[in-house]
């Protein structure tokens, strides 16, 4: 894993990652790693996600980052770049990531927002995942699309080169694009505990099938539940050995079979 890390929350998180076999390869700044705190109401359902102040990384800093990185890609890996960027780290950190993976034969998957993901884009990496709103914001469009306007523009993503583009729309129906056409896919309907984190579950789960070399449908079935699973619990996150049943069952797709799509 790689990434920043600072601050006193540094050492339980590198604990964490020896317990659950991951390789720590995070970049060591001199500010402090921020901790996201969400406070939910268990008689509503509402969660408040109170944010601290993200770390400013050094320009040594993040030259230390990019270069471990990059000394690592190797054709045919699966490089996932999600969430927001720490201030001192450009705009262009994802789409350069990108286009180093693609002159690498390597693959590149974003989840992110505004500016990061409008300069992603334009670097066409393998997959896409965003909200409704996150993908027409970072194409500058700022009137309401209509689900044909935003297939279109999910259509010309793909032409861009990117395999896979994903919009989700919170709790609803989403769609994914590819290069053979685009699906809707049917998210079971549930009572919400506490949805915060399930687009990063969405995410993770999907990943996860892809690299154990699931077609697409079987990816998107588990990036489905895997949502859901999260949303009926009060913490983020899977166990370890969670079942996504009865939930991926219940995903249906609203047109033909999918075609498999192996990274």
């Amino acid at each position: 894993m790689f990434g920043f890390l600072g601050g006193p929350i540094a050492t339980p998180l590198i604990r964490e990652f020896e317990e659950l076999g991951i390789e720590d390869k995070h970049t060591k700044i001199s500010e402090d790693t921020r901790v996201t705190t969400v406070v939910v109401e268990l008689s509503s359902g509402r969660s408040t996600v109170l944010n601290e102040p993200g770390p400013l990384v050094s320009k040594s800093e993040l030259s230390r980052f990019e270069d471990t990185l990059f000394h690592n890609i190797r054709a045919g890996d699966l490089i996932v770049c999600t969430g927001s960027l720490p201030r001192g780290v450009g705009d262009d950190c994802y789409g350069r990531i990108s286009r180093m993976a693609t002159e690498r034969g390597a693959f590149t998957a974003i989840d992110a927002s505004g500016e990061p993901l409008s300069m992603a884009l334009k670097s066409a990496p393998w997959c896409v995942k965003c909200n409704r709103q996150e993908f027409t914001q970072a194409l500058a469009i700022t009137e309401d699309v209509d689900d044909a306007k935003l297939i279109e523009l999910m259509r010309e993503q793909t032409k861009r080169g990117s395999s896979i583009v994903i919009v989700t729309m919170g709790g609803s129906d989403f769609l994914a694009a590819t290069q053979h056409g685009v699906w809707r896919i049917h998210v079971p309907q549930i009572d919400v505990v506490n949805a915060t984190g399930s687009g990063d579950t969405f995410f993770g789960s999907f990943i996860a099938a892809i690299w154990r070399g699931d077609d697409l449908e079987g990816a998107l079935r588990d990036a489905t539940a895997g949502g859901v699973v999260n949303a009926l619990q009060l913490e983020a996150g899977l166990q370890v050995g969670a079942s996504l049943e009865p939930y991926r069952s219940q995903v249906w797709f609203g047109t033909a079979m999918l075609e498999g799509l192996r990274r």
